[in-house]
């Protein structure tokens, strides 16, 4: 212990008064082995006068009790074991089927094995168990593939400075490799720190000079680039993609590399640890082997590699103590409240109500309270609903509102340029989501959404009906809107996954869809749909749109809301052009009773607000 005690001062704990104490304990509940001699088991508990300097140095850490860890460990490896067991499973299954039934379409033999399975056990985890990444038959896992692993990542940006420094390493990291030059131009970098003092402690490691001499210059703090904030590609790359149809990578060590989030002609987005981005901007290619491809050349033209620059644990502690100090810390955040010169000296008007300005294009009343009756209308039935967008599995918050750059061409960018407004100063759908007026335009605005409505493009189009033209989605949600046309969107699997982003829900409302029919939803969006007055109706176990034979061009009928119940089954009833009719039932996601509230209202704003005026 006393050994331990003089590594904690040398880390800076302040442990001067550190006081130990010994107690025996039983030996079954010893976290030890039980002695060969027959002794008490004596254990340790060691108490700091100070925790706070064991965080500023250490960082936080739980002491767990190795018998809890070990019995951790156990359950840990015995799910990862099941976990493959199951996926194997669902393979043999489903390979069966295929030969058993070949008529029978990948999606739907999966559907069959994971409903067998579920009947004989537990899914532990349903996305990698029930193979709901796999596509055909021809790419089955086998017996010898490698078992499942999670993995582990930091959640946004940098992580802490100890790991930073651990994985960029010291000032001479990139020293053997000659600078990036202006004619390097197939790669765009960018450096956008998670915290200022980031910058700090690059600067006193001398690093951050040698990251500008790689273009790497700071362009921001915070959600940067993973929210598409990282600012525009370079003309002539932007213009080579355009012209050529390319499909080109990005490489970020933020969390979300969802197709076209980090820049609308980036199809494609890795996500590396920041040393990784680094390397893969030095080699100017994703398509290369780290471990036996050059990064680049030094001054004398030989070959430099990944293992020439990186460096040892050595390397790194030598140069952490010089470079990270709580004082960093204490600058920067001491305050932080207080802001800049620019921040205190903004108008603050005066007054209880805000003055909302018609002229801005950042912030206008948003229409949720409109027209608000002061008590809720009974619940409708949905009648003559026409299908906005037909969608296929994985549709992400990002597909439905997008929150970087708003294209000039689409329906968000030409209103705000009829508003005075350049493509220069448009900024992101995230700043202006204080325009309701703008998000709906962006609703489903993603440039690689598929709608199956509008096979032969990308982006926001859809078809209009009875007229049969394709237009954008926002345009022809207004079209049905003059019509009195209520709309519905049908979707696959795990509709909403990502990002929980309220703007997916809202949009969705002020486009004018009153149900989204899939057959399965993301639990937070699911929820903030229902929040915001839109149904969410769920296939039935099997049942899909392809089973029910649907392609979007038909009207539609929900019915049954007028008794609506937690998770009730609902009729969804079908009118084709021919006049052929057909029904089916749909479980209504709305899974408790405040649910229900929430939708009779109309949503939890309106709710709120008729519970305020005593009207509820």
């Amino acid at each position: 212990m006393h050994e331990l005690t003089e590594l904690l001062v040398r880390c800076g704990v302040k442990a001067d008064d550190a006081r130990t104490y010994d107690y025996s304990v039983r030996r079954a509940a010893s976290s030890y082995a039980p002695p060969r001699d027959g002794e008490p088991r004596i254990e340790v508990r060691l108490e700091l006068p100070d925790g706070l300097s064991f965080v500023e140095r250490v960082g936080f850490r739980y002491s767990v009790d190795k018998q809890l860890r070990a019995s951790a460990a156990a359950v840990y490896w015995r799910s990862v074991d099941a976990i493959h067991r199951q996926r194997l499973w669902m393979a043999s299954r489903v390979e069966e089927l295929h030969e058993q039934r070949p008529e029978l379409s990948f999606s739907r033999a999966r559907d069959i094995a994971a409903a067998e399975l579920a009947d004989r056990e537990t899914i532990i985890f349903p996305h990698y168990s029930l193979l709901q990444g796999h596509d055909r038959f021809t790419r089955l896992p086998k017996a010898e593939d490698r078992k499942f692993r999670p993995l582990h990542r930091e959640s946004c940006g940098f992580p802490s400075p100890v790991e930073v420094f651990e994985q960029l390493g010291i000032r001479q990291w990139f020293a053997l490799l000659r600078p990036r030059t202006e004619t390097d131009s197939t790669v765009k970098t960018s450096l956008a720190p998670g915290s200022r003092v980031v910058t700090d402690y690059l600067k006193n490691s001398g690093l951050l000079s040698y990251l500008e001499l790689l273009r790497f210059y700071v362009v921001g703090y915070g959600c940067t680039t993973c929210i598409g904030n990282s600012g525009p590609l370079p003309d002539p790359i932007a213009t080579a993609i355009r012209d050529n149809d390319l499909v080109v990578a990005a490489v970020l060590s933020g969390n979300r590399n969802f197709e076209g989030r980090i820049h609308p002609l980036v199809r494609a987005s890795y996500l590396a640890s920041p040393p990784l981005v680094v390397a893969y901007a030095l080699a100017g290619s994703v398509d290369v082997d780290l471990a036996s491809e050059p990064l680049g050349t030094d001054a004398d033209g030989d070959d430099v590699y990944l293992r020439d620059v990186w460096p040892s644990r050595a390397e790194v502690q030598a140069i952490l103590g010089e470079a990270v100090s709580p004082d960093l810390f204490r600058k920067s955040y001491g305050t932080v409240f207080d802001g800049d010169d620019a921040w205190r000296t903004l108008p603050v008007p005066e007054g209880a109500l805000y003055a909302w300005d018609s002229k801005s294009t950042y912030i206008q009343e948003p229409p949720f309270f409109v027209d608000l009756p002061p008590s809720p209308p009974p619940l409708r039935d949905i009648a003559g609903a026409r299908v906005l967008a037909l969608l296929g599995d994985s549709i992400t918050t990002d597909h439905i509102s997008p929150a970087g750059s708003i294209p000039a061409d689409g329906p968000a960018g030409k209103f705000l340029i009829a508003h005075g407004v350049t493509p220069r100063e448009f900024n992101s759908y995230g700043a202006r989501r204080g325009n309701h007026q703008v998000m709906m335009r962006g609703t489903f605005g993603n440039v690689r959404l598929r709608n199956a409505l509008a096979p032969k493009r990308e982006g926001d189009w859809t078809r209009h009906f009875p007229s049969g033209e394709e237009m954008r989605i926002f345009d022809a949600a207004e079209r049905y809107r003059a019509a009195g046309t209520p709309l519905v969107v049908i979707a696959g699997k795990e509709y909403g996954t990502g990002s929980s982003r309220d703007w997916a829900a809202k949009g969705t409302l002020l486009l004018g869809i009153k149900a989204v029919l899939a057959e399965s939803f993301e639990r937070i969006h699911r929820s903030n749909l229902v929040g915001m007055g839109v149904l969410p109706l769920q296939f039935k176990r099997g049942e899909s749109c392809a089973t029910q034979g649907l392609d979007g061009t038909e009207t539609y009928d929900v019915v049954g809301l007028a008794t609506l119940a937690p998770r009730a089954e609902l009729t969804v009833r079908v009118r084709r052009d021919d006049g052929s009719t057909a029904e089916f039932g749909a479980i209504a996601r709305v899974d408790s009773a405040m649910d229900i509230e929430y939708l009779r209202h109309g949503g939890i704003l309106q709710m709120v607000l008729r519970s305020l005026a005593g009207t509820r």
